[in-house]
């Protein structure tokens, strides 16, 4: 390990853009890109246009040679994680990806620090699904755990880190590229979704994007891992459903706008009664929007909490309370769905 540089795989994702902007000016940054460019624009990060699955990073032999003799360590973020991807496609990049980038690490004589999911935790509950979005779930969360094995087998130092939903920015509100809880705040505080298919004392566990960039920055700074594993999550300390609800609700009510209390039902109900009854009369695009909702519910609304070794990850920020949590999510509510949200764009803010 004599390089000088940190390449960050996902530089225009949820993660990898948050952890750019945590290292800006600190390290020097080498950046994986397929075809979004970054949005950061500094003097120590640099890019580099390829595809993790293709030979030598699609990068060619002159690039390729020259990145292993510059970087230092890896942080891997680049996952396929539409679920309506063709399942070839999400195993092509979770797994085949790192099959690549491990091979990178060992030309480069890296550590590498792996991004996986928290989710993994929930596979089993997937289990014989194979259409639609939760077969595309099922078929992400087994990559994932596919991709971990081959970290842990690779023979080179390494870490795994497991965060749940990445949520909005702490400071903020804001997010890099809109994830599925998003939808579902989007529904709960415009009044239009009709019922939320998740038990009303489940954990709505997500973590702020840039908390969980500052716990991967703490981790590469701790130096070269040692097969550490850490589940990033809120753990006990994320809100239940009811308590989600009730801050989407408040928050619009702040801000002059009242809306109804959207009633919440078991998944496993929902399922077995209101979607053979009502389902086929929403027209195709509503169908498959409902449809990912069940499948992320089926994962996500539980009652018992994720693991949480958050304390362990060293150099990591202090781990967020629910009063944080709750929080991040009324601001989030505020800055886009209210009417302060309205005024801040017809202002130009």
């Amino acid at each position: 390990m004599s390089g000088e540089t940190v390449l960050v795989t996902g530089g225009t994702g949820v993660v990898g853009s948050s952890l750019i902007d945590e290292l800006m000016g600190e390290e020097d940054l080498a950046c994986l890109v397929h075809n979004t460019p970054l949005a950061q624009e500094c003097e120590n990060v640099k890019s580099y246009r390829g595809s993790l699955t293709d030979d030598k990073l699609g990068l060619g032999d002159r690039d390729y040679d020259e990145l292993a003799k510059t970087v230092k360590a890896i942080i891997h973020c680049a996952a396929v994680v539409e679920f309506k991807t063709d399942h070839s496609v999400i195993h092509g990049l979770n797994v085949r990806g790192t099959e690549r980038i491990l091979q990178f690490a060992a030309d480069a004589d890296a550590p590498i620090i792996y991004t996986s999911s928290a989710f993994i935790d929930r596979a089993e509950m997937l289990e014989g699904e194979e259409e639609g979005v939760a077969g595309g779930l099922r078929e992400y969360l087994q990559s994932k755990m596919q991709a971990e094995d081959l970290v842990r087998g690779s023979g080179l130092p390494y870490a795994i880190i497991r965060p749940p939903l990445l949520f909005s920015d702490s400071r903020t509100g804001r997010i890099t590229r809109e994830q599925a809880l998003h939808k579902v705040l989007k529904g709960i505080s415009t009044g239009t979704l009709p019922f939320l298919p998740w038990p009303p004392r489940a954990h709505a566990d997500y973590m702020p994007q840039d908390i969980f960039a500052k716990a991967l920055a703490g981790l590469l700074r701790a130096g070269k891992p040692n097969g550490e594993e850490y589940w990033a999550t809120a753990g006990p300390e994320a809100i239940e459903v009811d308590d989600l609800i009730d801050t989407c609700v408040d928050t619009m009510a702040e801000h002059g706008v009242e809306v109804a209390r959207v009633p919440t039902f078991d998944v496993e109900m929902v399922k077995r009664l209101i979607v053979p009854a009502f389902l086929s009369e929403f027209d195709e695009r509503s169908q498959e929007r409902f449809r990912g909702l069940i499948a992320l519910a089926m994962v996500f609304g539980t009652d018992d909490p994720f693991p949480c070794n958050w304390s362990e990850i060293p150099g990591a920020p202090p781990h967020p309370t629910r009063d944080q949590l709750r929080d991040v999510l009324s601001l989030t509510v505020e800055r886009t769905w209210s009417p302060a949200a309205e005024a801040e764009e017809l202002a130009g803010v």
